[in-house]
């Protein structure tokens, strides 16, 4: 692999619209531990309008700064996770962001002491319509406020309260070990969480099978100390939500993006309701890979040729592909790509994966470890969306409406996937036809089945642990398994080994994160549709990439005809894709 100075330059990514140069790295940070103090000058006065709007002005130039220094000393580590010096950066970051969070811990908890009356003459105020989501946001918290004693003593203890996703990413991305394995013909293959997507999708099947054996039981290997870690996780997580009024975890993490319960529900019961279309995508494939005991190690593997692309091809075809959208996202599209703000190409102790962020007044980025197949173009698609729905709300909303949430986040990405995958169909070969129609089944059952399997898994956990039932490493290990049981039904092999695998999901440190991934595909599937049926859909759409955080997410979706609180989205998205299977000749 490559080493990061190897690397073409128009292939890396600019961090200077973050901050130019090490000279104004450090300013910032200087600036950051100068001006801190300035937010004591607030304690008890933000009663007065004047000094609350100098407050909030203060916090967002403060704010601005922070984030900026955070996100390039972040990005540059990300790229080059060895470089000692920027890891000194972050650590001091650190240090800053506890210190900021403790001067400020008196903020909030005064502001929900104001009364409701003189808030909502706020909210009515017209000069300050930019603040109307948030002063709205302080009558709602009313009921789960804390004091600002427990407000203050959160804040000192955050370098040692509710790490232990630290030290689980520590433990299985530094120190876990697995054992090589042979293939077929006896050729030795080393085991690592970066070589596994190849191995579990690698045509030998004695390779797909070793490799699951080798890394499971890796994960079984260290199965207590991480389902301590886990339970250590929940129990915190039970603290910091009761400590804030709320009767469950899932409670207090829906209630922060203003989402219903009732929306969580019906995801599970509405994929319940469709594990019957999870069996035929798996027999389908079973068919095709000519395998009558099909196994779960198999259902990772690609079906059909494997193409190759170019970055330069690769930004053609998501260019084309988004043409439905309009014209105005195709203009905004092109000068994405042309400022130079995506990190295309992996290099030597460059983070794997891929991700998009961004700041209100800079472009968004883009990370990405291309390796020239079409999963690569797919996933810039999907960045690309991301960074694209960053950017329309950014330029259209002001910095207290653009950060939309979680729970839209993953729509703007998937719609971008799916229109790639249908794009490419038009023109692709009988045997690529196969292959992409796989490539979205297989992205069905890994975010809309396995995402809620992940969900009741975690429901599981969380109320067990809070009506005061104790959980050891076998009830993870037997739960997850019936779960799968329950999804893939008896047609299936499940290694006993899987049994483990829901000790390296990371996603499990960030409860109830993970069911946002199948209904953004639900959504993203009907969205879709409505695209490619409605000529004039695309304009609501682009509305909707607009909107910020300007109504709550399930109210945005409403808008543009996705309601997650019904079952007629279900309906729309599983016709869809029963006809991609159906499509399977």
């Amino acid at each position: 692999m490559k080493k990061r100075n190897e690397i073409d330059a128009k292939y890396k990514w600019d961090l200077s619209y973050y901050i130019k140069d090490e000279e104004e790295l450090k300013n910032n940070f200087e600036y950051l531990k100068q001006n801190m103090s300035k937010f004591k000058e607030f304690y008890g006065q933000l009663g007065n309008k004047t000094s609350l709007l100098k407050y909030l002005k203060l916090n967002e130039e403060y704010d601005a700064v922070l984030s900026k220094t955070g996100l390039f000393v972040g990005h540059t580590l990300n790229v080059d996770t060895g470089n000692t010096k920027y890891i000194s950066y972050s650590q001091q970051l650190q240090y800053i962001y506890k210190d900021y969070a403790e001067i400020t811990a008196f903020a909030y908890p005064q502001m929900l002491e104001l009364p409701d009356e003189y808030l909502k003459e706020l909210i009515n105020d017209s000069e300050l319509w930019k603040y109307k989501r948030f002063f709205s946001e302080i009558i709602r918290d009313k009921a789960h406020k804390i004091s600002e004693y427990d407000a203050q003593f959160l804040s000192k203890m955050s370098l040692c309260l509710g790490n232990d996703s630290n030290v689980f990413d520590t433990l299985t991305n530094g120190e876990m070990q697995f054992d090589g394995i042979v293939d077929s013909e006896g050729k030795k293959h080393a085991v690592t969480e970066a070589e596994y997507p190849n191995l579990i999708d690698n045509d030998d099947r004695q390779i797909r099978k070793n490799a699951f054996s080798s890394l499971m039981s890796g994960y079984g290997g260290k199965i207590r100390t991480i389902a301590s870690l886990y339970t250590n996780d929940i129990q915190y997580d039970i603290f910091h939500s009761k400590l804030l009024n709320f009767k469950s975890v899932k409670q207090n993490c829906l209630y922060n993006e203003e989402v219903e319960e009732k929306v969580y529900n019906n995801l599970i019961n509405n994929i319940n309701k469709r594990l019957d279309v999870l069996k035929q995508i798996v027999d389908k494939k079973a068919q095709y890979l000519n395998l009558k005991d099909v196994a779960y190690y198999d259902l990772m593997t690609t079906i059909g040729t494997k193409k190759n692309y170019t970055v330069e091809q690769a930004i053609e075809m998501v260019k084309e592909c988004t043409k439905p959208l309009g014209e105005e996202y195709q203009q905004l599209l092109e000068e994405k790509f042309s400022q130079g703000v995506i990190d295309y190409l992996p290099n030597k102790n460059k983070q794997t994966g891929a991700y998009s962020t961004g700041y209100y007044d800079c472009p968004s980025i883009v990370l990405m470890n291309y390796v020239d197949d079409y999963s690569s173009v797919s996933t810039l698609a999907h960045e690309i969306g991301h960074a694209m729905h960053t950017e329309f709300s950014n330029r259209n909303q002001p910095i207290q409406l653009s950060d939309y949430v979680i729970f839209v986040a993953e729509v703007a990405s998937t719609v971008n996937e799916i229109l790639l995958n249908l794009y490419v169909s038009k023109t692709a070969t009988d045997e690529e036809k196969i292959s992409l129609a796989f490539d979205l089944l297989d992205s069905v059952r890994g975010t809309v089945y396995r995402q809620t399997l992940f969900s009741e898994f975690e429901d599981f956990t969380h109320s067990q642990l809070e009506s005061g039932e104790p959980l050891t490493y076998e009830d993870y290990n037997n739960k997850y398994y019936e779960l799968n049981k329950k999804y893939y039904g008896e047609n299936i092999l499940l290694p006993d080994e899987l049994k483990f695998e829901w000790a390296r999901i990371p996603h499990f440190y960030t409860p109830f994160y993970v069911y946002k991934y199948a209904t953004g595909y639900i959504s993203a599937l009907c969205i879709v549709q409505n695209i490619l049926t409605d000529k004039d859909y695309y304009k609501q759409y682009i509305k909707f990439l607009k909107s910020g955080c300007t109504k709550p997410p399930v109210e945005l979706l409403q808008d543009i005809g996705v309601d997650l609180t019904v079952e007629e989205p279900y309906i729309k998205a599983f016709e869809f894709i029963t006809n991609i299977i159906n499509e399977i000749k």
